[in-house]
């Protein structure tokens, strides 16, 4: 089975259904750690490959999820930086 990683603000941050995500390769081999923009679809039920989930600080989450890539997207995403957006309560 293959395996992908990625890295979310919070475990909470996901959902199942179809999400857009940044997703690193785990499947030994040449293309180990190639890294991709993805539209894809999660589950928390068995699926093709599944998705470690870790947090920025690389604390990985507990709960199995796994993931079905439906397209493969732009390495980049449009808008502001980070560190430009203002929380609004």
């Amino acid at each position: 089975m293959k395996r992908f990683v990625t890295f979310v603000r919070s475990p909470g941050d996901l959902k199942e259904g179809r999400m857009r995500l940044f997703i690193r390769d785990l499947t030994p081999g040449k293309r180990k750690y190639n890294a991709q923009h993805v539209l894809a679809n999660l589950s928390r039920q068995e699926g093709p490959a599944e998705l470690l989930v870790r947090t920025g600080t690389g604390t990985e989450h507990q709960e199995t999820w796994f993931i079905e890539i439906l397209e493969t997207l732009d390495n980049f995403v449009h808008g502001r930086p980070y560190g430009q957006i203002i929380h609004q309560e």
